[in-house]
This record gives structure tokens, C-alpha cells and sequence, in this order.
């Protein structure tokens, strides 16, 4: 296990004059910062090679532009290099608030033994789960409510939850447009149909 002790500039100038012996036990890891410097577009590129303990600005040429480089030290050597990893273009999902995720897992939870597993997923009129949203946030915006009554759960949660299958059934083209339908008595009644054939949701 790394020892997160903190480790002076005189022993990583030490480590790193030292290169690291393939037997050498991790003796502790330090945050160090490497100069950068901003090219007029707003390109980050390597700056005058100044890396050291965390500072304002580069104390060589005097650039504000750092980034942090770890570094560990074995014995006398140390090594910066970390796995490399090729996830550019890829969805970024480390940037979702897992908090907040986690309230809309318990919202569908909740659905999920009120009625079945991805009930939702049979299809919902897009009027209805917009209607729903806006329940759940005039809620808790105008009512100034936290919590939904029946499940305890922030109405915000539920107002994503109607949002999501609003937006699945726009992702996988389950459109759900109101048309009106004639009667035996003359009038009409408005429904919803989904734009696949033969396929009607109520």
C-alpha cells in the first residue's frame, strides 16, 4: 500500500537523479507540479521543465499555468508515468452527481414494486409524463415541498424520473401524439396514439 506521507523536494530531487530498480518497495507519493504554459488559442504545452511542490506560479519563469503530475518514490527512485488509457470521444460518466443518481434509482425502486420492473417501458403517453414532471416540480419550487408524501422521496428525484422516460421514448421513436377518435354518439374523445402501426397507448 503507498504511504501518503509527504516527501521533501530535496528526496524527490534525490529519487528522481535515481532510476527505479524493478525490486524496489513504493516508500511514499507526492503531488508535484509541472510548468505549463498558454499559447495565445488557449493551448496548454510544456513549459520551461520547472516541476516541484505546489506553488502559485512556476518559480523559474514565472507561468501560472501548473498541472499536477504524481510521482512515487521507491527507495532513491521515483516514476511519474501512470497507465495510459485511450477514452477520448468516450461519454464521460464520471461526471454524473452519483447523489443525486442514486435518488432516482430509489424513485424507480419504488415504481418497480408498485407495479413491475421497467413497467414504464410498456409506454406512457408523453402528456402524462410531462404532466407528472411538472407536478412533482411545481411541488416542490411553488409549494416549497421536499418530499414526495407517498414515497419520501424528493420530488425532484420523480420529476427526473418522468423526464428520463420522456426522453427514452424520444431516443428509441415511441412518439406519442394526441389524436381525436369518433364515437357512436357523434362526439369525439381525444387519445393518444404512438406513431407505430396498430399500437395504441392509453
Amino acid at each position: 500500500m503507498t504511504d501518503s506521507k509527504p516527501v521533501s523536494d530535496e528526496r524527490l530531487r534525490e529519487a528522481l537523479a535515481n532510476p527505479p530498480g524493478p525490486r524496489h518497495a513504493v516508500l511514499a507519493s507526492a503531488p508535484q507540479y509541472r510548468c505549463k504554459t498558454a499559447k495565445p488559442d488557449g493551448t496548454i504545452v510544456d513549459g520551461c521543465g520547472w516541476q516541484g511542490a505546489a506553488t502559485l506560479k512556476c518559480p523559474s519563469c514565472g507561468s501560472e499555468v501548473l498541472r499536477m503530475v504524481h510521482v512515487e518514490v521507491r527507495g532513491l527512485a521515483a516514476s511519474e508515468e501512470a497507465g495510459r488509457k485511450f477514452d477520448g470521444g468516450k461519454p464521460p460518466w464520471h461526471l454524473l452527481a452519483w447523489d443525486a443518481i442514486k435518488l432516482v434509482v430509489l424513485v424507480l425502486a419504488f415504481g418497480a414494486k408498485k407495479y413491475a420492473d421497467r413497467n414504464w417501458e410498456q409506454g406512457i403517453a408523453h402528456s402524462r409524463t410531462f404532466a407528472a414532471a411538472q407536478r412533482h416540480m411545481h411541488s416542490w419550487f411553488q409549494d416549497r415541498e421536499d418530499n414526495d408524501p407517498e414515497t419520501g422521496l424528493h420530488h425532484l428525484a420523480h420529476a427526473i424520473c418522468e423526464l428520463m422516460f420522456a426522453l427514452a421514448f424520444d431516443v428509441r421513436k415511441m412518439h406519442h401524439v394526441p389524436v381525436k377518435l369518433p364515437l357512436e354518439n357523434g362526439t369525439t374523445i381525444e387519445v393518444e396514439l404512438d406513431n407505430r402501426p396498430g399500437k395504441r397507448v392509453a
